[in-house]
């Protein structure tokens, strides 16, 4: 039979490899070097002479001609490999460079992300958030009792938070619930920032956070009643160092006791205890 055919350029279209028969006269189907895509891969030669496409076909790992070569017919198939087949990279071997601008699209993530036993950076800082945004929160709580007989103001043990804001621009929203502030004649409560009293009046008698009143008697929501004391600032600290927002405490006169969290009769049913709480929430400036 005659051969005719088209030369097929090899020049840098990929890896040849290279596989010779004899023709019999009745075989057709010859094993391929190594697997191909389709037809387009494979350059096959007849006595030296290239054959057209329409000779033979491919499965994948077999050329099948459609008529037997002849007896005797020196048979060459070349396989070119990355010709019309996919190209898997090695892991870790594409990097950024390698891809468009915004190429990976919603469409081409997974609607779940399994994180499980991952530590997760975030990049975000305070600077990045809307003013207004809520950056940090810290509480305090004072559960137990506290009492003074001190005319000057003293900190109530257990009643302070300390926060350290990220931006000198922030703000700080003070909030404060005394439990309770009792005393069988007057005792008073003011707020500070470190050691300066803030939250205070501008004119007009002592200047307090919260008061607890009795008036000298022994009768009275002062004396048996718990009545929590709440109040709300937004302070401007203007720093990036730790502060400090606490409660302090005095009373009129020595010789009745100023208490928190608690009545001055403290007996019987009216043996009943309160909560006091600071709350700091930076906010972003």
């Amino acid at each position: 039979m005659g051969y005719l055919g088209r030369v097929k350029p090899l020049e840098s279209i990929g890896n040849v490899v290279r596989s010779t028969y004899t023709g019999d006269a009745s075989t057709t189907t010859y094993n391929l070097p190594v697997a191909v895509a389709n037809e387009e891969s494979i350059i096959v030669t007849i006595n030296g002479v290239t054959q057209q496409d329409a000779a033979y076909s491919t499965n994948g790992t077999q050329l099948i001609f459609a008529s037997a070569p002849a007896l005797n017919d020196s048979i060459e198939i070349r396989c070119i490999s990355g010709v019309g087949q996919g190209y898997t990279p090695p892991d870790g071997s594409v990097t950024t460079a390698k891809l468009n601008s915004q190429a990976v699209t919603a469409d081409k993530l997974h609607n779940t992300l399994d994180l499980s036993g991952k530590t997760v950076t975030y990049g975000l800082s305070g600077s990045d958030l809307p003013t207004g945004s809520i950056l940090q929160v810290v509480q305090t709580q004072k559960t137990d009792t506290f009492s003074t007989t001190s005319t000057t103001y003293v900190d109530i043990t257990g009643l302070s938070a300390s926060i350290t804001p990220s931006s000198s621009s922030s703000k700080i929203l003070v909030s404060v619930t005394i439990g309770n502030i009792s005393n069988q004649d007057a005792g008073y409560a003011i707020l500070l920032r470190d050691s300066t009293q803030i939250l205070d009046a501008a004119t007009g008698g002592t200047s307090v956070f919260a008061g607890g009143y009795g008036g000298g008697g022994s009768d009275g929501e002062s004396y048996f009643g718990v009545v929590p004391k709440t109040n709300t600032l937004l302070d401007s600290p203007n720093t990036t160092s730790s502060v400090t927002y606490k409660i302090q405490a005095r009373t009129y006169n020595a010789a009745h006791t100023t208490y928190i969290n608690r009545s001055v009769y403290d007996a019987g049913q009216y043996n009943v205890r309160n909560v006091s709480t600071i709350t700091l929430m930076e906010i972003a400036g």
